[in-house]
């Protein structure tokens, strides 16, 4: 790649790899919270001005890495026993139909396998970028095939599980929404946790926007494309290399690729890119919970008790899952 070189994205497609669908879908979230009328950030009019910081740590992997925000959506663990429980209760109405087929048992915990926030400030991972350059790590890759190897449902058990189709099935009414409609409503996991659950996408969407705009990461950044100018490699911001379209044009990655994305993980350490990045981010994310605490605070207390009525459903009718 030429020196003064910027790579742009390709259209649709966010810095970390997200589509426009995604986004498209984050703004209708953000419609339908405006229109429930004032679920967002409430400042109660007072102009808040970017948070200080308790403490910045030096970061050189995104493993372990939380957010204050996590604390009010379900844990990786909270979330394989409410999919159980939920898959439980959704089996039970199936059989209602005559339907015993069985669905997907929810066991472990399922992610990515470089972690929930490996690239929330693009790639840190050196071992990663020796090996795949910004491409994703080969296991996490193969879990697709994995998911897409399952046995597929019935045409009957999906229509009589999504609610997607005839009203009567076997002489029986399906439930709105489904057989699975009607064990997230069981759970208290329906609409209305849907709701809250988007307030605190929003809250996460703010304060990730407002952390890269925050001068501090600003001036964090500059010194990264310093150290990037210093290898050979010029690009304006993190997201350039990491969205590279030539990285596109191969199934492998590139001598170049591998040897940017070196460089790029290199810089981060060096300036502590991603130590001062986060601890801004969790300002910003500390004050959002701040001034939503009550908003917040009710729906971790609903989590709790969907996480309870799960735990119940799973004793009590499936205890062997």
């Amino acid at each position: 790649m030429a020196p003064g070189k910027i790579a742009k994205m390709p259209i649709g497609v966010r810095e970390d790899g997200m589509t426009a669908r995604f986004w498209v879908g984050r703004a209708a979230t953000l419609v339908a919270l405006l229109a429930l009328g004032g679920c967002g950030a409430d400042s109660g009019g007072v102009s808040v001005g970017p948070p200080e910081l308790s403490e910045v740590p030096v970061l050189k992997t995104a493993d372990n890495l939380v957010l204050p925000l996590d604390a009010y959506v379900l844990s990786g663990d909270e979330r394989v026993v409410v999919n159980r429980a939920e898959a439980a209760l959704a089996e039970d109405c199936l059989r209602r139909f005559g339907i015993s087929e069985k669905l997907p048992n929810f066991s472990s915990a399922q992610g990515p396998s470089e972690g929930r926030y490996a690239r929330r400030y693009g790639l840190l991972d050196m071992a990663l970028a020796t090996a795949n350059g910004y491409r994703p790590a080969k296991e996490e890759a193969s879990t697709e095939s994995d998911i897409q190897q399952r046995p597929t449902l019935s045409a009957e058990a999906v229509t009589v599980y999504t609610g997607r189709g005839p009203s009567h099935v076997n002489g029986k009414v399906v439930p709105q929404g489904g057989c699975q409609g009607e064990a997230r409503e069981k759970l208290d996991d329906g609409p209305s946790r849907a709701r809250a659950g988007s307030l605190v996408e929003l809250l996460d969407k703010q304060a990730n926007d407002s952390a890269e705009d925050d001068k501090r990461t600003r001036d964090a950044m500059l010194r990264w494309g310093e150290c990037m100018a210093k290898a050979g490699f010029h690009y304006k911001d993190v997201w350039g290399p990491n969205g590279d379209p030539a990285w596109r044009e191969t199934t492998e990655p590139s001598s170049e690729e591998i040897s940017i994305a070196r460089a790029d993980v290199a810089c981060k350490h060096e300036v502590n890119l991603v130590g001062v990045w986060h601890a801004v981010e969790v300002a910003y994310q500390n004050q959002a919970i701040k001034q939503n605490r009550e908003k917040l605070d009710a729906e971790r207390m609903r989590l709790t008790g969907t996480v309870e009525l799960a735990r119940d459903v799973l004793k009590e009718r499936h205890p062997e899952r």
